[in-house]
């Protein structure tokens, strides 16, 4: 299978990879073929990009990190607690100290227990996956995609099991003061402008105090959702921290948080490839981001994600089949067209972490 923009689907194309919706139904199942009226409602969606069946990718499977069923049970949670604190804010006017989350912070602590269980089993894997999720599922999409990318910098900087849940429970936290935001505020989020909003600022705030205010959740989780947008050079919000003024757990989610928002295409900015949000990742520290979590972070993440299509240095087009740590920019791949263009009758595959003299140009969609 290969990832394909929406934007660049035809009717006939089979689907790889079944997507669902926040609540566990499935949107598009593994194996049917697209039709027009699928294609039209993965846009209407804002589904930006799916993986679909070719006869000559067979065998190429873009297995996510983590088991299918633990991520669906993590963004439902995600999502049934997002719309609690919503609904007991915006709807019975409740104040964040008068809301008894005490039975879903159980509920959490279980999804975060499944999912450091998930990083530990999978620990020698690079994130080579893209999530599939429409612009209404994105934000709990973005909770877990957060909690798994951290946990496995928090794993590559050494923590131990306490510390990593520790870390993981304010990861999937960190965005719960968005549960107050209009939808048309997110829509206008930037993540290089969020400081010229005071709205969005003020999630962090809030986010810390809903948190803070849950009986038995530890400090350091709480200051997760506070201070997730500082910056090390001092540019971030709310309280303008910088360098040792911030808390560990806060300096690793802000690079995860930063990643996904870029590879994902949210609904408040546009997908870029993750070769590309990597350098910017890169470009960035010393200003945004930590050094040392930053190259903590990038042991973990493949430059080319498996199912992705790529201009080889020879002119060669080919699909990524597999990744390996410690080799995020040296992907196998599966040769299926030469220099011109034509396509091979036998595709040919070749470990790049091998054939070293052979490198990836660039993502082609």
């Amino acid at each position: 299978m290969r990832c394909l923009p929406v934007t660049k689907l035809e009717e006939g194309m089979v689907v790889g990879k079944t997507i669902y919706t926040s609540d566990g139904r499935p949107l598009l199942r593994r194996g049917i073929v697209l039709e027009k009226r699928h294609i039209d409602r993965l846009k209407r969606l804002g589904v930006p990009v799916i993986y679909i069946e070719e006869e000559p990718l067979r065998g190429i499977d873009a297995e996510d990190i983590i088991m299918d069923k633990v991520r669906m049970n993590a963004v439902q949670e995600a999502r049934r607690l997002m719309l609690k604190i919503r609904r007991e804010l915006r709807f019975y006017n409740k104040k964040i100290f008068d809301i008894d989350l005490s039975e879903d912070i159980e509920r959490v602590r279980k999804v975060v227990d499944s999912l450091m269980k998930e990083v530990f089993r999978t620990r020698e894997a690079l994130y080579s996956f893209i999530d599939v999720r429409g612009i209404e599922d994105f934000i709990y999409g973005h909770m877990v995609n957060v909690t798994v990318l951290g946990m496995m910098t928090g794993l590559s900087l050494g923590y131990k099991a306490d510390k990593l849940f520790l870390l993981g429970v304010g990861l999937f936290l960190h965005d719960i003061g968005k549960a107050l935001l209009d939808d048309t505020v997110l829509a206008y989020q930037k993540v290089f402008e969020e400081e010229k909003n005071p709205l969005i600022i003020e999630h962090t705030i809030t986010g810390y105090q809903i948190v803070k205010s849950i009986p038995d959740v530890s400090l350091l989780s709480a200051h997760v959702a506070y201070q997730h947008h500082e910056r090390v050079d001092g540019s971030g919000y709310p309280r303008g921290l910088s360098g040792s003024d911030i808390h560990d757990f806060a300096k690793i989610a802000s690079v995860v948080n930063v990643y996904d928002i870029l590879v994902s295409g949210a609904p408040f900015h546009p997908r870029v490839k993750p070769n590309e949000a990597v350098e910017i990742v890169k470009r960035n520290v010393g200003s945004m981001f930590d050094k040392e979590v930053v190259e903590a972070f990038l042991k973990n993440v493949a430059l080319y994600p498996v199912g992705s299509m790529v201009r080889l240095s020879t002119g060669e087009i080919a699909v990524v089949s597999q990744t390996r740590k410690g080799f995020p920019d040296a992907p196998v791949v599966r040769i299926i067209r030469d220099k011109d263009g034509r396509s091979l009758e036998l595709p040919v595959e070749i470990d790049l972490s091998v054939n070293r003299d052979i490198r990836v140009e660039e993502i082609i969609e």
